[in-house]
């Protein structure tokens, strides 16, 4: 067992961490703005439900009345714009990045 732990070869130049230094960085692909918009989205997309919400009649007899035309009208149209045009312009926003 204490041959094998000494075989190892753990020297400077050795070939492995050559292969090791010469990759290349990974980089995160999303930046601090991605994470706003993506943020934003949200926000929107809970605006949206919490106008939905806001149309249900709290009678619960009463469930095939809508109360609130926002709940009808509006609530789709934020809700569209959220998880259609928010969440996918976060996720493919890119800045401009001069080296």
């Amino acid at each position: 067992m204490a041959n094998n732990i000494e075989s190892i070869n753990l020297k400077p130049n050795s070939p492995t961490k050559t292969k090791l230094s010469n990759r290349n960085e990974w980089k995160h692909p999303f930046s601090t703005m991605n994470f706003l918009f993506i943020g934003l989205g949200l926000l929107t997309i809970i605006a949206g439900y919490y106008l939905m919400s806001s149309g249900i009649s709290s009678d619960p007899a009463d469930h095939t009345t809508w109360m609130n035309p926002t709940a009808v009208d509006i609530s789709p149209i934020v809700l569209v714009i959220g998880y259609c045009v928010i969440i996918p312009f976060a996720i493919m926003y890119k800045q401009n990045v001069e080296e």
